[in-house]
C-alpha cells in the first residue's frame, strides 16, 4: 500500500530504490525485468528453511483460532510443540484471521500442483493448508 500511495510512493522511490523495485515486481511482475518471478530452484535453498520454522506454527494458530470461533469459544489453547504451550482469547480482531486463512486455502485450492504440493509437505504446511490439520487445542 505504502508504494501505491503517491507521497509514500515517492520516498520509496527516491530513498529505498530497491524496495521500490521490489514492490513494482509484486505489484506487476511483467513491468520489471521481463516479468515473472525468480525460479523455484533459485529460492529454495533460503526460502524453504525459512518456510518450514514460521509458517506451520503461524498456520496451526491460524486453523485452531478459525476452529475456536467457529465453535464459539472465548478461548483457545494450542500445543505448538516441544512444550511451547499458547493460550488466547478468541474473538475481535481474530476473527479476520479466519477470513485471511480461508482466502488462504481457496487460493491454494486455485494454484494446487504436484510440485506445490511436494514443497509443502516437505515444509509441514499441506495439510493445514488443505484444512486437514491435526487439532491440537486444549479447548
Amino acid at each position: 500500500q505504502c508504494f501505491t500511495d503517491v507521497l509514500a510512493g515517492e520516498q520509496m522511490r527516491l530513498h529505498a530504490p530497491r524496495v521500490a523495485l521490489w514492490c513494482e515486481a509484486m505489484v506487476n511482475p511483467s513491468a520489471v525485468g521481463g516479468g515473472g518471478f525468480e525460479p523455484w530452484t533459485s529460492l529454495a535453498p533460503t526460502l524453504e528453511p525459512f518456510i518450514k520454522s514460521q509458517l506451520p506454527m503461524f498456520l496451526l494458530w491460524s486453523d485452531e483460532n478459525a476452529k475456536a470461533l467457529a465453535a464459539g469459544h472465548k478461548e483457545m489453547t494450542i500445543d505448538l510443540g516441544a512444550g511451547r504451550i499458547w493460550k488466547q482469547s478468541v474473538g475481535g480482531p481474530q476473527k479476520y484471521h479466519a477470513k485471511s486463512l480461508q482466502e488462504i486455502r481457496r487460493k491454494f485450492a486455485a494454484a494446487k500442483s504436484d510440485e506445490l504440493e511436494v514443497i509443502l509437505d516437505r515444509c509441514c504446511c499441506l495439510a493445514l493448508l488443505c484444512g486437514a490439520g491435526k487439532s491440537s487445542s486444549k479447548l
